[in-house]
């Protein structure tokens, strides 16, 4: 994907659609049967549902260009000399049942910073604030703890 993106890039067709990508569609959903996002089917249609209702909410897909920055950018924060020169306070939240992002890389690269705290939600997917009211306070008070402890730091 990043040489097929680097190259559209190269060519002139960056500000074009990846594949499979275009305008914003409605897909119609059974909305009573959890996601890969969220195992909760009362909460993981919320954002299909609020783009569905208020147009000005959608967001296009992705560019050739933003695919291909996107990659190169993920594969230098992920560099072993970029990640321990990272002095600065992390917060990295992971969910144990995701299927998008790789849970032990993600928390491999936070042990690997100088300053990062790891909390991890074994029984969340990677919608982590869709899985229900409760999970949602429980990351909101994790964030809210992390920028009280360091607060006042530069």
């Amino acid at each position: 994907a990043l040489a097929m993106t680097g190259a559209s890039v190269a060519f002139g067709f960056g500000e074009n659609y990846t594949i499979g990508r275009g305008d914003w569609t409605y897909a119609p959903r059974d909305i009573t049967q959890p996601t890969g996002c969220s195992a909760n089917p009362d909460r993981a249609h919320l954002r299909h549902m609020h783009f569905a209702l208020d147009p000005e909410l959608r967001v296009e897909g992705v560019t050739n260009r933003w695919v291909w920055e996107t990659m190169r950018s993920t594969a230098k924060a992920a560099e072993p000399s970029f990640l321990v020169r990272n002095s600065k306070p992390v917060l990295s939240i992971t969910a144990g049942q995701d299927t998008v992002v790789d849970t032990a890389q993600a928390q491999a690269n936070c042990s690997a910073m100088q300053n990062c705290t790891n909390v991890h939600f074994e029984a969340a997917q990677h919608c982590i604030m869709h899985e229900d009211v409760a999970q949602a306070d429980a990351v909101h008070a994790e964030v809210i703890a992390f920028f009280d402890q360091i607060g006042g730091r530069e």
